[in-house]
């Protein structure tokens, strides 16, 4: 409708022309891209971490403009332009005559006389929005308008240093406007011990959370996880200012875990995490004695290790003195065992042999380690045996004569002297070696001689042959002459 005072609408068919007339004028408001943009950071653009921190982002335009929050380019946060400008409507005398606003679907325009719609207006593209004017004064403006955006952070974070920007646009243009915000670490620290823990089944540990940097004693909080990351249990500790012992007493298997102390102070939380590890290792490995070994023979040993645990693996080792003969690890699946190593070892002589057993930590170090030894004998049948005659096996009758009769064997052999095979003297095993002699030989001791040598596993004979010479006295020589 043009501006001015006088309208004149469509007459109807047959109808008699009417004239409506009104101190009214309507005109369009203005439009403006965005101005006044600006972006605010409260408390501040330095902030330290854990504050809360709230961006607001306003700006001035017609119409309204969109308002878009970025960090680092990505967006945050958008709002379009605030509630449509509203309707506004034209009455006299308490009827509705005019109507026009913005929305969607564009609204329908109406004239109406005492209550007779005169004409109207179908929808089309949105009229703009219009200012109503009385007799030159403004009562009301559908514009320029301001939007206003807010962001917050309840608790800042280092990350989250960077440009803001605060950008607003519609259709007429656009503004930008950047803020800088540094996040500070705050100066509470968290710290831990042991940060590893290897600890025996059934014994005590104490478990250490130290905090520093907060003004006031902080709220610490102990959490729990087993093994299989499965679990979170809370456990109350007991805390002395900023520190927080957490007690565990009279350890088993399901103890093992991840222990988190978790310190804050204000709305800044720090943690540390502590690993438990509860080992089982009760007793000395228990060496089965295979008894004595015959030379030559393979001898068999066993060696057994009652209720043990580790993270890790268990290692065998089978010693020597100190050279290692066999080794063998055994794997743990979340219980106490047993296990056994067994050594097969053919052995030539008597020797001492050790059963060593390690159990590891994770990480392949030693944690404790246990031996047993035992003193393997070897036995065999007599050897080396021999019959010695001394002066030798040539005699004058008369002399003195020695016999010698020794063997080797595992046990020590019996000892048998035989001349012709009549027994002249017997050693028990107690002795090495038996000995016997003729004060004065006689032609008779001519003879055989035997030493047999004899135990469980076996004998062994040898024979030695002695001569006995006669001799002519000094009286049978005087008569020959």
């Amino acid at each position: 409708m043009p501006d001015g005072t006088n309208a004149t609408p469509k007459t109807p068919r047959g109808a008699r022309p009417l004239t409506w007339s009104s101190p009214y004028t309507l005109s369009a408001p203005p439009t403006a891209p965005p101005t006044n943009t600006s972006l605010s950071v409260s408390p501040g653009d330095w902030l330290l971490e854990g504050q809360q921190v709230t961006f607001i982002c306003q700006s001035d335009g017609a119409p309204p403009p969109t308002l878009v929050l970025r960090r680092k380019g990505e967006e945050l946060q958008r709002t379009g332009p605030g509630a449509p400008p509203p309707t506004l409507v034209l009455r006299t005398e308490g009827e509705e005559p005019q109507r026009t606003g913005t929305g969607a679907p564009p609204p329908t325009l109406v004239l109406r006389t005492e209550g007779e719609e005169l004409q109207r207006t179908g929808p089309g593209a949105p009229p703009p929005s219009l200012v109503l004017r009385r007799e030159g004064e403004e009562p009301h403006r559908a514009g320029p308008a301001s939007s206003q955006l807010s962001f917050s952070l309840s608790s800042a974070r280092l990350e989250d240093s960077a440009h803001y920007q605060c950008e607003a646009s519609n259709q007429y243009g656009s503004q930008l406007v950047t803020s800088t915000v540094s996040v500070s670490a705050h100066p509470l620290q968290v710290e831990v011990s042991p940060l590893v823990s290897a600890a025996e089944r059934g014994s005590g540990l104490v478990l250490t959370c130290k905090a520093s940097g907060c003004l006031h004693p902080p709220t610490f909080t102990w959490t729990r996880t087993d093994q299989n990351q499965s679990q979170n249990q809370n456990i109350l500790g007991t805390q002395q200012e900023s520190l927080s012992l957490l007690h565990l007493q009279d350890l088993d298997l399901q103890d093992q875990g991840a222990y988190r102390c978790e310190a804050q102070c204000g709305s800044v939380i720090r943690t540390g995490t502590v690993r438990v590890h509860v080992y089982s290792f009760p007793s000395d490995p228990v060496l089965e004695h295979p008894g004595p070994v015959l030379l030559g023979r393979e001898a068999v040993l066993r060696c057994d290790i009652t209720d043990v645990f580790s993270a890790n693996q268990m290692r065998v080792l089978w010693l020597s003195g100190n050279t290692t003969l066999h080794s063998e690890s055994f794997g743990f699946s979340g219980s106490l065992r047993n296990v056994s190593a067994v050594l097969q070892r053919r052995v030539q002589q008597d020797q001492v042999l050790t059963c060593r057993a390690e159990l590891l930590a994770p990480g392949g170090h030693l944690w404790r380690s246990r031996t047993t030894s035992v003193l393997l004998h070897v036995h065999s049948p007599p050897t080396n045996t021999s019959l010695s005659v001394s002066p030798g096996d040539w005699l004058l009758e008369g002399q003195q004569v020695t016999f010698i009769c020794q063997s080797d064997g595992a046990p020590p052999p019996l000892l048998v002297l035989r001349r012709e095979g009549e027994e002249l003297q017997r050693a028990g095993p107690a002795s090495s070696q038996l000995s016997f002699s003729l004060s004065s030989a006689q032609l008779e001791d001519s003879a055989h001689y035997q030493c047999e040598a004899s135990n469980q596993y076996g004998s062994q004979l040898v024979t030695s042959t002695v001569s006995v010479s006669g001799t002519w006295s000094n009286a049978t020589l005087r008569l020959l002459f």
